[in-house]
């Protein structure tokens, strides 16, 4: 199984849409046989970031704050989202092995219904954001 986590250096990137590199781990059996880092730019476009996914063999995303966008676009593939994740990108994968990957539950149900109702940007120049994990989140956003 293939993992991708959107980092700045070797933390989970705060906002999916400013990814500018992805460490993308082969897993097996629970254990890590390698990561890479791949560099990545799509200005926010969740197409170019779901074939990014694709073209990696992507089974899995962790990752912080997730787009709207991204969240649907992902919907159609077989790429399992967890949004919410923070910190250091190999020990939350290795807290997914280990099945102890926690989220950071702030903010999400309340504000990500909210959010999801916006229009256009939010003040800080993001798209409206989910933590996109169904167990952290409750939903999915629309």
């Amino acid at each position: 199984m293939k993992i991708a986590v959107p980092c700045e250096g070797s933390l989970i990137c705060p906002h999916l849409s400013d990814a500018k590199e992805f460490l993308l781990y082969d897993v097996m059996d629970d254990e890590i046989l390698s990561r890479e880092a791949v560099p990545f730019d799509a200005d926010g476009n969740a197409a170019s970031l779901v074939d990014f996914l694709k073209e990696n063999k992507t089974a899995l995303l962790i990752c912080g704050s997730v787009p709207v966008s991204v969240v649907i676009a992902l919907q159609q593939t077989n790429i399992q989202l967890l949004g919410g994740a923070g910190g250091n990108a190999d020990d939350r994968v290795n807290d997914f092995l280990g099945g102890t990957l926690h989220f950071d539950r702030s903010g999400s149900c309340a504000s990500c219904s909210s959010a999801c109702n916006l229009q256009g940007k939010m003040s800080d120049g993001h798209e409206p954001e989910c933590d996109g994990n169904i167990s952290a989140c409750g939903h999915w956003c629309h």
